[in-house]
């Protein structure tokens, strides 16, 4: 009579002998997987880079007429690059690989950069308009940060504008607002009373009100076009206003007690 032999199954003990093998050598290997995936994004992200900046001087040298700036009259990196895509010279917008990196292009060096995003701040003390003033940013600031990174929205609305005295006396020492934003309008006094040194404005930017940046001892400030102001926006006098409306948008510098575009 034939023997039949039967396969024994693993023991409650084996398993758990082979789950800790597994464990120890998940915690090895996962660790060098991500490092090279990493790696190789960064590599990506640098040869993309490389090929943004190529096929933007050929756009460049394609031009007629040849500009100083390149994408003359264009204010944001998205629309720059959809002026590549429709020019023929890429297929679609160029996105790195990299968690909070982002292409952006530099003016004055007429070159795209790679930049990281920043991680925006807690909003402490300040609320989300409702009905008609759905996008305003209210109230008064309370949090600790004083190197302040404007998120791009509070409790999911965008924040398209930022209201009267939000930011008042908080003592900030920087502000950053990330390209993305779609703030149209910083109204009254928002970052009156601090210690800003520079500030960016964004690109969406429409309408500066009453004092909004007053009482800051602010050095540079780089804005884009089609600005309005109210009074007293910048260091308790219309001097800025009076300039950037006769020189446009571009970098400004405060240089013995007077504003000179880069």
């Amino acid at each position: 009579m034939r023997r039949v032999l039967y396969k024994k199954g693993f023991t409650l003990l084996e398993l758990i002998i082979v789950i800790a093998i597994m464990a120890v050598l998940a915690t090895i290997l996962i660790p060098t997987v991500t490092g090279y995936i990493e790696k190789a994004n960064t590599a990506t992200d640098i040869a993309n880079l490389r090929s943004l900046n190529s096929v933007s001087q050929l756009y460049r040298f394609e031009s007629n007429p040849i500009q100083e700036d390149l994408f003359t009259g264009l204010t944001t990196d998205s629309d720059r690059m959809n002026a590549l895509i429709t020019h023929n010279y890429l297929s679609e917008a160029v996105v790195p690989k990299q968690k909070n990196v982002y292409f952006t292009w530099k003016t004055d060096t007429q070159q795209w950069m790679m930049a990281n995003s920043k991680v925006p701040s807690d909003l402490n003390g300040v609320t989300m308009g409702t009905g008609g003033h759905k996008g305003y940013i209210k109230g008064s600031y309370s949090g600790s940060t004083l190197d302040l990174v404007m998120p791009l929205t509070l409790n999911n609305v965008n924040i398209t504008h930022v209201y009267q005295d939000v930011f008042n006396g908080k003592g900030l020492t920087s502000l950053y607002f990330d390209p993305a934003c779609v703030i149209t309008e910083i109204h009254a006094r928002a970052f009156n009373n601090n210690n800003l040194t520079e500030v960016t404005i964004p690109n969406t930017v429409t309408k500066l009100d009453y004092a909004a940046f007053n009482n800051n001892p602010i050095t540079k400030i780089t804005i884009g076009p089609n600005v309005t102001f109210e009074t007293n926006v910048f260091r308790n006098n219309n001097a800025f206003r009076d300039t950037y409306l006769a020189q446009g948008a571009g970098t400004y510098l405060f240089i013995g007690g007077s504003w000179v575009k880069q």
